[in-house]
């Protein structure tokens, strides 16, 4: 009888159990389902012993069934008497016959079949039925838990990577979206409207169309005003040098005229022109223009104007049909080196496109001048240069800075005259615009800036302008008729001037006549005006005595030394005239006019002298 406990043999019939002191019950009820009786042993079951025990090693055996089996094996086959029993040696030897080499306690497929045969069946059929009892191994269990695990990792990871790879397309989506709407020069914003249940929902589609609608000409203003601004900041900013530029006009002159603000390439945008004095003896050209509201120098001709050798003149002039700027600079000594250089913008700067090189000089005897031309450096005849050069002059639009002997009267008497000093400049910026757009010769401005119906200018009846300091016995009148013809008389008496013959002193003295040309409407309070002509009475520079006084002729005060005048009308801002104009009002007016918020009376501003007539 087996005991239920420990698995050890007893005498049937026993009740206790010798090995563990167990209870024995009845064997057969406590057998588990499928095991063997004493003495069988089958060939599944013994399969199953190897399957599961078999492929333990020696170590692991002895410490699963070494603790009761071997004890067992002992006790019940090592007494003397029993049948069958082990010795000690016995033992050694079954190890040395039935375990492979190295292997301690494995069983070969050989020797378990002698064993399962019975050889040694009866005595080691207990220790054959314990392992049924046993469960899984332990290194079963830990593979089926680390495969479980495997396969939960590895779902888990599937789930993760379906996952991300969602999140990813999302992502990936949204990033194409915004990089297409980047892109998009007009994106639409869709919103969709509330309705109400049942009715479908409207999209309504807010696309920006304020840039499609808006006026282009207003775009271009606000453009224009920025592009002002910015001048403006250019032209504070070169002030100093600007006005230190003293000599253009002769050293004689009261004023220069270093500033102009024109269109030169023909996009409706004006660039800015001026000199400035890089030092005491020399002046450079600049030109400016603005793209995208950023300024930027386009072309400068460095010491254009020099105090070297007999002197240099120069004049620079836009083209009427805005291709590129004619710059001519010439320099005399014994005799005089001419070029004429045509600009056109390439690559955002204005560059040579043609330059013509005219020097003439004395021979080495002095019995003849010799001229030599050059086209691009390329020698030509002097008719040849003449001829392209005339033709070059032709295409000649407005003045746009100039020295002393290269006047536009000098070079056309239809050439337009558009510099300005530099208080006209700011002036220009601050306003309306450069006063030189006015009086552009192209029919398509004439509706922006109309000019007067049959040249007249916004009176009916002739108007009495005076200027005078206040302090002195000068003064000039000027009468002005609504056709823009003119007479008055300037004086300036000089008592303490005195000599012989004339001991009651001097009186300088000029009574001219003249009218100013291409009037044209600036704003609704300003006309400009150019000086056609004035006459002296009296040749200038003569003198005469009568009655113990010399009588000096003289050119009008007030009226020489300019060209382009301004007529004011009552109501114009104070704020738009210039500190110059207003700072002559007091010698007429008894008042400084700069108090008031408008003019109060008519005005006539000479702009090249910075001098100013008040009604």
């Amino acid at each position: 009888m087996f005991c239920n406990k420990c698995g050890s043999n007893n005498a049937e019939g026993a009740q206790f159990c010798v090995v563990c002191g167990g209870r024995l019950g009845n064997q057969q009820s406590q057998r588990q389902p499928g095991q063997q009786q004493p003495g069988q042993q089958s060939q599944p079951n013994q399969q199953t012993y190897n399957q599961q025990s078999g492929q333990l090693n020696q170590q692991q055996y002895n410490q699963q069934y070494g603790q009761y089996g071997q004890q067992q094996y002992n006790q019940q086959y090592t007494q003397p008497g029993q049948q069958g029993q082990y010795s000690q040696p016995n033992q050694q030897q079954y190890n040395q016959q039935y375990t492979q080499p190295g292997q301690q306690g494995q069983y070969s497929q050989q020797n378990q079949q002698q064993y399962n045969q019975g050889q040694y069946s009866q005595p080691n059929q207990q220790y054959m039925a314990a392992p049924q009892k046993k469960g899984l191994s332990t290194g079963a269990i830990i593979g089926i838990i680390a495969g479980a695990a495997v396969v939960l990792f590895g779902i888990i990871a599937v789930i993760m990577v379906v996952v991300f790879s969602k999140g990813d397309t999302k992502d990936y989506a949204r990033d194409e979206s915004s990089i297409t709407r980047e892109k998009d020069d007009e994106p639409e914003v869709t919103t969709v409207s509330d309705a109400s249940e049942g009715e479908p929902k409207e999209a309504e589609t807010e696309a920006p169309t304020e840039e499609a609608t808006e006026d282009p000409t207003a775009l271009l203003e606000e453009q224009r005003s920025r592009m002002y601004g910015s001048y403006k900041s250019l032209l504070e900013e070169h002030k100093t040098a600007i006005q230190n530029y003293t000599w253009q006009l002769g050293y004689d002159a009261t004023s220069s005229r270093p500033v102009a603000i024109r269109d030169l390439d023909g996009d409706d945008l004006e660039e800015l022109v001026f000199l400035q004095a890089d030092s005491e003896y020399a002046a450079s050209l600049y030109i400016y223009t603005c793209k995208d509201d950023v300024i930027k120098q386009v072309y400068k001709y460095e010491n254009i104007d020099a105090q070297v050798a007999g002197g240099s003149d120069y004049f620079v002039s836009s083209m009427t049909d805005k291709s590129g700027v004619m710059v001519y600079h010439s320099v005399s000594d014994e005799g005089i080196d001419e070029d004429f250089t045509l600009l056109e913008m390439k690559d955002g700067e204005y560059v040579p496109s043609v330059k013509y090189d005219i020097s003439t000089h004395p021979n080495s005897d002095y019995t003849e001048d010799i001229c030599e031309c050059y086209k691009d450096g390329v020698s030509i005849t002097e008719d040849e240069a003449m001829k392209e050069v005339k033709e070059t002059f032709a295409n000649l639009d407005a003045a746009l800075v100039y020295s002393e002997h290269s006047t536009p009267s000098d070079i056309s008497k239809d050439m337009l005259d558009v510099s300005m000093d530099y208080d006209s400049a700011i002036h220009a910026v601050e306003g309306s615009g450069p006063a030189g757009e006015a009086e552009q010769k192209d029919e398509g401005n004439k509706e922006a800036e109309p000019q007067s119906d049959s040249g007249q200018l916004p009176i009916d009846k002739d108007i009495e302008f005076n200027f005078a300091s206040g302090a002195g016995a000068w003064g000039t009148s000027l009468t002005l008729k609504p056709d823009g013809t003119f007479s008055g008389s300037f004086h300036d008496s000089e008592m303490g001037d005195s000599g012989d013959g004339y001991p009651n002193g001097s009186i300088y003295v000029s009574n001219f006549t003249g009218s100013f040309k291409n009037i044209t409407k600036i704003d609704d309070y300003t006309y400009k005006m150019e000086l056609d002509h004035y006459d002296t009475a009296n040749p200038v520079g003569t003198e005469e005595i009568q009655d113990d006084i010399r009588y000096v002729y003289s050119e009008p005060y007030g009226v020489e030394g300019g060209n382009v005048f301004y007529l004011y009308l009552p109501g114009k801002p104070i704020s738009e005239l210039t500190e110059e104009f207003i700072s002559w009002s007091y010698g007429v007016k008894g008042q400084d006019l700069s108090k008031n918020k408008t003019l109060d009376c008519h005005g006539l501003y000479n702009e090249a002298a910075q001098e100013g007539f008040f009604e």
